[in-house]
């Protein structure tokens, strides 16, 4: 059985910039995530790992969600991929920087415009989001960082005093 959004979840997923549109049952995508999806997944990242960084991860819209979406845009990868698209996060697709979605003045006007308890279920909710991009950028960081020091295993550098040559 499918989970159902409520109000507030819908209003928050409306607010990200790969959602194109929501309701009590289902997202659409934009096809500019299909695609950034797609290219990424091929480059290895997990789907999982992929959702979370844009906001979606298993905590916000289920495993089931992003097991289904990964299973059919698999299947019509080639249509997908044609269609092209601008990356998510503009020029800067791994979204290390710029990441963000709607206005956020109008985020805070929705927040301020609806009953305490309630904005204040929806800011932790999106806490969890924001935490989890940060988490997901944090963990590139460290990949990226891993690879650079694998790299330099074994190589030889010096600092200009001369100890540490070989």
């Amino acid at each position: 059985m499918t989970q159902e959004f409520t109000p507030m979840q819908i209003a928050m997923l409306q607010q990200l910039p790969v959602v194109r549109k929501v309701n009590a049952t289902r997202i659409q995508y934009t096809d500019a995530f299909r695609r950034e999806f797609l290219l990424r997944d091929r480059r290895g990242e997990s789907p999982t790992v992929i959702f979370r960084s844009v906001g979606l991860g298993p905590e916000v819209i289920g495993h089931k969600r992003i097991e289904r979406c990964t299973r059919r845009w698999r299947d019509t990868a080639d249509a997908i991929l044609a269609r092209g698209g601008k990356p998510v996060w503009g020029d800067d697709a791994d979204g290390s920087e710029g990441a963000g979605g709607a206005d956020v003045t109008d985020f805070l006007k929705f927040l301020d415009d609806m009953p305490r308890s309630e904005s204040d279920s929806v800011l932790s909710e999106m806490m969890i989001i924001i935490n989890g991009r940060r988490i997901a950028r944090l963990e590139k960081e460290v990949e990226r960082l891993t690879r650079i020091v694998h790299d330099m295993e074994g190589a030889t550098w010096d600092d200009g005093t001369g100890e540490n040559a070989e």
